[in-house]
């Protein structure tokens, strides 16, 4: 009798815990400020209106975007990173989900996605983006191809 009712607790116990874990919220409610994204990322050489001269990447899931290094005006957006991993020779990679809403003041505007790739060095940011699905890699000559470096 003694081993039904423990193995008759264990089950109830198991059960409120897979009840309890199924609640759970997917979003994650911190994601560490020590990523090797954050920070500012300029291209002195970058071609105007084609490519981003200056981009700041906040943890709080803001971005800012320059059209030049000197400019005082920016437009901003919200980010989401999805992925990060790091390949056999030491490039750190990311997928994120850019949402320009904000940007161009609107609530609905469909996001982009993201892959960004940062040298093993870390001094070196590539990223390309589309609106339909995460790019396989990183090609120079697409259309939304940036390439930054770490402003020290």
């Amino acid at each position: 009798m003694k081993a039904r009712t423990y193995v008759s607790i264990m089950i109830l116990v198991l059960a409120v815990l897979i009840v309890v874990g199924s609640c759970a919220t997917d979003k994650m409610a911190y994601i560490s400020k020590d990523y090797e994204i954050y920070g500012t990322w300029i291209n002195p050489d970058a071609k105007p209106i084609v490519q981003k001269a200056k981009i700041v990447i906040h943890p709080n899931g803001k971005m800012e975007l320059y059209p030049t290094i000197t400019s005082a005006s920016f437009g901003h957006n919200e980010f989401v990173i999805t992925n990060k991993w790091i390949d056999s020779k030491g490039n750190i990679w990311y997928t994120l989900i850019f949402d320009w809403g904000e940007l161009y003041q609107q609530d609905t505007f469909d996001p982009d996605y993201v892959l960004c790739k940062i040298s093993d060095s870390g001094k070196t940011l590539e990223l390309s983006w589309t609106n339909t699905d995460y790019l396989k890699e990183i090609d120079p000559n697409y259309t939304d191809y940036h390439i930054l470096y770490r402003q020290e």
